[in-house]
């Protein structure tokens, strides 16, 4: 089993000495604490970068900032870190200066208008010194062109971790223990297959009283249904 160069996790509180020296090295102030913060680390817990998203007042994610040390630059520190946080916050933005424009490009994100950025980020930007001459570009997520949407769910096993904008989901992307896991949603399709069953059983009953012959092939399929859906409730939970 090949080992991989680093994983992905959640920044801690003894992580922040490094996180604070590394967010001042690459110029992007000073960070106190952990909160949004995910760090790319070595099996020997060596810190190779870190990303930090923070939800502005439009309700989109912003990445703010990511930043690797100079040392693993171009080994795919960076892509894996905003992979990792387009994993978690499908609705991802950004404001990048221009000279890191390519890099957001290659991660798949695309570039958008200033209407599409949070006043507060806007406004960061339009009293930054140098505003004029970094040639700032922002940036959002491609919207997923189909998406499979159950109410208030998250990703994990499988479960889609796109939301619509309905109260359910709009509630469930800023409150995370509103979101229903893998098996809230086993739970709904299986009483989607019990509605489903019961249907068929009242039609094979009225067939069964007008003495018309049961379909056995119809019979066992909806048992194997029942069958599946049972024990994907008992996995899943």
């Amino acid at each position: 089993m090949i080992t991989p160069a680093w994983h992905i996790r959640n920044a801690t509180l003894a992580d922040m000495p490094l996180i604070r020296q590394l967010f001042e090295e690459q110029g992007m102030g000073t960070v106190e604490v952990p909160k949004g913060i995910r760090v790319a680390i070595t099996p020997d817990n060596i810190m190779l970068g870190a990303l930090r998203c923070e939800e502005l007042s439009d309700g989109a994610w912003y990445v703010r900032p990511v930043v690797v040390f100079d040392s693993v630059r171009g080994t795919g520190v960076g892509r894996a870190l905003m992979k990792d946080a387009l994993k978690l916050h499908p609705d991802l933005r950004l404001v990048a200066e221009g000279y890191c424009a390519g890099f957001y490009d290659a991660c798949g994100m695309q570039r958008c208008s200033w209407d599409e950025i949070a006043y507060e980020q806007r406004h960061e930007c339009d009293v930054c010194p140098g505003r004029d001459t970094c040639g700032a570009q922002p940036f959002r997520s491609v919207p997923p062109k189909h998406t499979l949407t159950f109410l208030g769910t998250t990703s994990g096993c499988g479960v889609p971790a796109f939301f619509c904008h309905c109260k359910a989901c709009e509630a469930a992307r800023k409150d995370p223990s509103l979101r229903r896991g893998c098996s809230g949603v086993l739970i709904v399709l299986f009483l989607l297959f019990m509605a489903e069953n019961l249907r068929s059983a009242r039609s094979e009953m009225k067939s069964a009283e007008s003495h018309e012959p049961v379909d056995k092939k119809e019979l066992l399929k909806n048992i194997g249904k029942f069958i599946l859906a049972a024990a994907a409730i008992v996995l899943g939970s």
